[in-house]
């Protein structure tokens, strides 16, 4: 009986991404260091990166670097097959430059959409695996290369997507075992948040109205379906074919208690699957505390894990004097404040369009949000000279 086909799937490296203005190299670069760990170990016939690769359509040099010495250890060291695709973030024409010479080498990169596309094949002692790379493709992508009868037949990404796998199922034999490697949003898959701050900077939707969404069942007949695009590690579906890897790091705030991996999976003759987790530990994981700044000041003196990246949350109702600046002398890595009491009392801090409400009125409801109080009689007479003096003075200016 044929060893199992050992496949490594991997996905949404982000590679060159920044968290409020930091860049990440350092940190994706350690944790890609474990993941060539991890093929030295356990020794995959091939590796798929299933798209955003990048975390920009343009990358900086940096990042361009760092792929680079990633993937030339993989492939020219370790002597291991990659397949890797374009994510709705990459570039999918810089992504694919040179790959018709790089597949010689081993690695295999499917950037722009190409309908003729052939499958790859792989015959590991009589087992005939077929990886069938499908690049995130907007409709449009698709359609152009239809005849004119054929591009009304293309209205959404499901419809896209349907049509790379009907081509590419087409040059399937009966006995391969084929596994499809696409970046797409799969309806029933669980994202990070769905609020609209945290979906578009984590998860970005690849289209307006849910039109990107895409059933489970577009993966029938596949073996395994290795996908990219939703950062939380997870199956699809009941029949557990159908998997994300999850993110090489933990990208928002929202992700702070996700644990990240790859997934080494194994394929038998039987077309059976036997999967396990390959940890990936950050250098320096996202975390979030709360607490008012003198609690977090005095925590952060004991804390054995300050330098991770953290987001503060702090419970003071008044005015602090630079806290991002304290609370940096105890957490080096503090990225973000919160500051939910100053949104008490009327709500949002001076909500509305300014220019249309009076000047007392706009003092009174700041001092209401930073003192929780109202501005008092005494204090109001005082301030509205003031402010008159201020408004004629700009109104003479203008």
């Amino acid at each position: 009986m044929p060893r199992p086909f050992r496949l490594l799937h991997t996905a949404d490296w982000h590679i060159g991404k920044t968290l409020f203005g930091l860049s990440l190299l350092a940190d994706q670069r350690h944790v890609l260091r474990q993941l060539l760990d991890h093929v030295r170990a356990q020794r995959p016939d091939v590796v798929v990166v299933a798209g955003d690769i990048y975390d920009r359509s343009v990358p900086p040099a940096e990042a361009i670097a760092l792929l680079d010495e990633t993937l030339t250890e993989l492939v020219a060291e370790l002597q291991t097959p990659v397949v890797l695709i374009a994510g709705n973030h990459d570039g999918p024409e810089r992504l694919g430059f040179g790959a018709t010479l790089l597949q010689r080498a081993g690695l295999t990169i499917r950037g722009p959409v190409d309908l003729d596309a052939p499958p790859i094949r792989f015959q590991i002692e009589g087992l005939s695996v077929v990886l069938c790379p499908l690049p995130y493709a907007e409709p449009v992508a698709v359609r152009s290369q239809l005849s004119e009868s054929q591009r009304q037949s293309i209205p959404d990404h499901a419809a896209a997507l349907r049509r790379q796998i009907q081509r590419m199922k087409a040059q399937l034999q009966p006995q391969d075992l084929a596994v499809a490697v696409a970046h797409a949003f799969v309806q029933g898959a669980k994202v990070v948040d769905q609020s609209a701050e945290e979906y578009s900077d984590v998860e970005r939707c690849l289209s307006v109205g849910g039109s990107a969404l895409v059933q489970p069942s577009v993966f029938d007949g596949f073996t395994y379906a290795a996908l990219g695009h939703l950062h939380s590690p997870q199956w699809v579906g009941a029949a557990r074919r159908v998997r994300y890897s999850g993110s090489l790091l933990q990208y928002s705030f929202a992700e702070a208690n996700q644990a990240r991996s790859a997934t080494l999976l194994e394929i038998a003759a039987d077309g059976s699957l036997q999967s396990r987790d390959l940890p990936l530990q950050p250098q320096r994981p996202l975390r979030t505390i709360r607490g008012t700044l003198a609690e977090l000041l005095a925590q952060g003196s004991q804390d054995p894990k300050k330098l991770d990246f953290i987001s503060a949350t702090l419970l003071d109702p008044g005015v602090l004097l630079d806290p991002l600046g304290r609370l940096r002398k105890v957490y080096p890595n503090v990225l973000h404040i919160d500051r939910p009491q100053l949104q008490a009392g009327s709500g949002a801090l001076l909500q509305g369009d300014h220019r249309q409400r009076q000047p007392l009125d706009i003092v009174s409801e700041f001092w209401q949000s930073v003192r929780g109080e109202d501005l008092g009689a005494d204090a109001q007479a005082v301030l509205l000279p003031v402010l008159d003096r201020l408004t004629n003075r700009h109104g003479e200016q203008a």
